[in-house]
């Protein structure tokens, strides 16, 4: 299924290109091709770089035609290469060519309203925080709801974050995802696309968020949310291909040495925070696996990302509330076993770099004790959205290597100098160039979390981050 098209318009002439990398090359061709290359009023618009790129230009001049031109892996019938552009420009300047039509959802709460071609997300404010709330499809309820929210995704977005957090791509509908569930395990799902979809919180606070719109809902206990789809549509340009297109070819933009890490091990193919996953993401070619820690009962330190084991494991309950004898009677989908800190140090080893997430306060002098007693003080790098966790390892020790891990911070650069830390790590999604500049100049490497697009990882790469996590570790090979 190609989607929904209709005739185009006969004639095109007003362009825009939208793009955060350098455009001479394009708008060459575009001059040479004839068009007029303009600012504002345009009849189509060339989307130059990733989706971050067609998301923008979407929210800004929404419902103009767009012709995607990928920097990356093309994924979608109506995504070209740099290296089409001149034989597109010919079809589109002669009207051979079709819209493509995409839904996109619009969301409103407390009288406002966002709209998106992605997804629409409720996310948790404070990441250490999870969101309470209930949450029904067409009147079919699902209450007292515990985690780090909910995606409602576009066939367009399935692709995007619904996938990352175990959605399946879906042609036609709007598809649903719960992230990281304390409290119940459910599956993603897809509803027809003309279903009203509700949300009602009933302990934040929480974001609601549109695409990589910055302009943020923040939702608090009672607030309601309602998500539908939008009547405004995208509109993608479409020419027919009678060949096969090939690798894509990027438009200067010089390389970077790129720290390459594996999210939790290989999440997107091992169950997570195993030794299995952390083979996997070495055997992928990783620089660095990612792993998180917390206390047992009788203070051993684990390696596991929630409070609980109920997600990864066939076990039920918290993990501090289980001595490590009891942790390792639990098992995972493939008969993996929680591993301690010190299994998973003494497995990695010095093979690949190793960041150690704090997931709770009161572990510092453990862990770092631990770290120190393997010899892997140097190949370390300790990080924790706690900053309090990240003072303390800082007056433990002057030579391992720390990170703050955050979402939003008003000045996270200034709290990363003060808790003298050598890495930045926020949420990609609200990463620009300019953030990454100002890090690098005031002494610090910025790493991101979690990209597991191809298209998107090349357009962090442009903007000069030091390191990507990923729980699709292979893609950071491109």
């Amino acid at each position: 299924m190609v989607g929904n098209l209709s005739m185009a318009p006969k004639k095109l002439e007003k362009v825009l290109v939208v793009s955060r990398q350098n455009t001479t090359k394009i708008t060459s061709v575009l001059v040479a091709e004839s068009f007029k290359v303009v600012e504002r009023n345009p009849d189509f618009i060339v989307c130059y770089g990733g989706d971050g790129t067609v998301l923008f230009s979407e929210r800004t001049f929404p419902e103009v035609p767009k012709l995607i031109m990928k920097t990356s892996r093309v994924c979608r019938k109506y995504d070209y290469t740099p290296d089409d552009l001149r034989d597109l420009l010919s079809n589109i300047r002669e009207g051979n060519y079709c819209l493509h039509k995409k839904m996109k959802l619009e969301t409103e709460a407390k009288g406002k309203k966002l709209v998106g071609l992605n997804e629409i997300q409720i996310h948790p404010k404070l990441p250490i925080y999870a969101v309470r709330f209930s949450f029904s499809v067409d009147g079919k309820e699902w209450k007292d709801l515990i985690g780090d929210g909910v995606i409602v995704a576009t066939s367009f977005g399935s692709t995007g974050y619904y996938e990352a957090t175990g959605g399946k791509r879906f042609e036609k509908g709007i598809g649903i995802s719960f992230n990281n569930l304390h409290n119940r395990k459910m599956k993603s799902f897809v509803v027809p696309e003309d279903s009203i979809v509700k949300l009602t919180v009933s302990r934040g606070p929480a974001w609601l968020l549109a695409d990589n719109n910055e302009n943020l809902i923040e939702l608090r206990a009672k607030d309601t949310v309602t998500i539908r789809k939008s009547e405004s549509v995208a509109n993608f340009i479409y020419v027919s291909r009678t060949q096969s297109f090939g690798a894509p070819t990027e438009l200067g933009a010089g390389a970077k040495t790129l720290l390459k890490i594996g999210h939790r091990g290989a999440k997107a193919y091992e169950p997570e925070n195993t030794l299995r996953s952390f083979k996997r993401a070495i055997e992928l070619g990783v620089d660095a696996v990612e792993l998180d820690v917390r206390k047992t009962k009788d203070n051993k330190i684990v390696v596991i990302h929630n409070s609980d084991v109920d997600k990864t494991t066939d076990g039920s309950g918290s993990v501090s509330d289980f001595t490590l004898e009891e942790i390792k009677k639990f098992v995972t989908e493939k008969g993996e076993q929680i591993p301690t800190l010190e299994e998973a140090l003494e497995f990695v080893g010095k093979r690949v770099k190793i960041l150690v997430e704090l997931k709770e306060t009161g572990i510092e002098e453990k862990v770092l004790g631990l770290i120190r007693e393997k010899g892997l003080i140097e190949n370390v790098i300790i990080i924790s959205f706690h900053e309090d966790a990240l003072m303390k390892i800082r007056e433990l020790s002057d030579e391992v290597a720390t990170g703050l891990i955050y979402v939003r911070h008003k000045n996270p650069i200034q709290a990363a100098l003060t808790l003298k830390a050598e890495y930045l790590l926020p949420l990609y999604r609200f990463t620009h160039s300019a953030n990454v500049r100002k890090a690098h100049e005031n002494g610090l490497k910025v790493i991101v979390w979690t990209i597991n697009r191809e298209e998107e990882a090349a357009e962090y790469r442009k903007k000069g981050v030091d390191g990507i996590t990923s729980d699709r570790p292979d893609i950071l090979n491109t």
